[in-house]
């Protein structure tokens, strides 16, 4: 049992389970993180493996 499942173990009640808490909070805390890591268009490399003609 992980510290976050222990935590929500504590103060849920009972007929909501802690898996659906734990998954709604791994899934924000992914999309906080792109959403602050700042990468902006301009910095994405594309590489083109299209053959030239």
């Amino acid at each position: 049992m992980t510290p976050l499942e222990r935590f929500y173990s504590g103060f849920l009640p009972d007929g909501l389970p802690t898996w659906l808490a734990m998954t709604l909070t791994y899934a924000l805390a992914g999309l906080v993180l792109f959403y602050f890591a700042g990468i902006s268009s301009d910095q994405i490399i594309y590489i083109d493996l299209q053959e030239t003609q």
